[in-house]
């Protein structure tokens, strides 16, 4: 697909923008109070690396060419509400609801997937695109989203630094930010050595 000429990115663009991160901080507010009853769900963090080349590259026009580009890559594989992450270059944050973590880490991967395949040009210059994301498992608590959004963001965070698939996950597990520090304190001395 060469984004910068493709009208359905344009218009799944909006479409992922409407309702805006009011809407969706409530749809996931809704969500973490439903996981008392048993109904599975989680957050995606989902963030393009070489996101800051096209914005280099082509300005802010070139940015959300981008971003609708990969906004209509996904639209074009969900059925789940989405919202642009603010102040990032190209980041998306998908809840998936009623699925259990490994669903999401499989939902995730094939966003991911998708996302990497994507051709994206720019005035006939190509850019190379990887995403890479964090997959939360959502609990009870706390009620507040802006908690979730973080969390997410973290785990995409953690799924960059410590690179194999780019898809990190985190469960309901009190162990789950610990051995996350972990790896990502191990990756960061080796790379220190390694130079």
């Amino acid at each position: 697909m060469i984004a910068s000429t493709d009208t359905r990115a344009r218009g799944a663009a909006a479409t992922a923008r409407r309702g805006g991160v009011q809407d969706f901080e409530r749809r996931l507010t809704d969500a973490v109070a439903r996981q008392g009853n048993g109904a599975g769900a989680a957050l995606v963090h989902l963030e393009v690396d070489g996101a800051w080349d096209v914005r280099d590259a082509g300005g802010a026009q070139a940015a959300k060419a981008l971003r609708d580009a990969v906004a209509a890559t996904l639209a074009g594989h969900l059925d789940a509400p989405m919202m642009r992450v603010p102040h990032r270059t190209c980041g998306f944050c998908v809840l998936l609801e009623d699925t259990t973590l490994d669903d999401a880490v499989e939902q995730a991967r094939v966003l991911k997937r998708d996302v990497d395949r994507l051709r994206f040009q720019w005035h006939g210059h190509p850019f190379r695109l990887a995403a890479c994301a964090g997959v939360l498992e959502l609990g009870e608590q706390p009620a507040r989203a802006g908690y979730w959004l973080t969390a997410a963001r973290e785990a995409c965070d953690a799924a960059r630094e410590l690179g194999g698939r780019g898809v990190q996950e985190v469960a309901l597990d009190e162990h789950a930010w610990p051995d996350i520090a972990r790896r990502r304190e191990w990756v960061q001395h080796l790379s220190e050595i390694i130079g």
